[in-house]
């Protein structure tokens, strides 16, 4: 991020924790826990109404958690997407763990 040209990098706990605050301050209508990731369910046409925040995960497998989210998505009809707020530290981990 840049403030009059002065590069600031945050933490992985700074960007969870912004993450945090942006999604309870903008909650979705609802939302269904998958192994720690949240699935927000809305209805509408927005994608950050309707996907899933991965910021930690509980899960014994990302494969069987993916899953899982695919099908909830869609039995209501929106595809899944996946939130990434850093792109480094949730699911580009997550993925080549794997």
């Amino acid at each position: 991020m840049s403030d009059g040209g002065v590069s600031q990098e945050f933490t992985r706990a700074q960007v969870l924790a912004m993450e945090l605050a942006a999604a309870r301050a903008w909650p979705a209508v609802g939302t269904v826990d998958i192994d720690g990731w949240t699935c927000r369910c809305s209805g509408g046409g927005t994608r950050r109404a309707n996907s899933v925040l991965p910021l930690t995960f509980a899960g014994a497998d990302a494969d069987v958690a993916i899953a899982r989210v695919e099908a909830l998505y869609a039995a209501r009809g929106p595809r899944a997407y996946f939130h990434d707020p850093d792109g480094k530290f949730t699911m580009y981990a997550m993925f080549n763990a794997h």
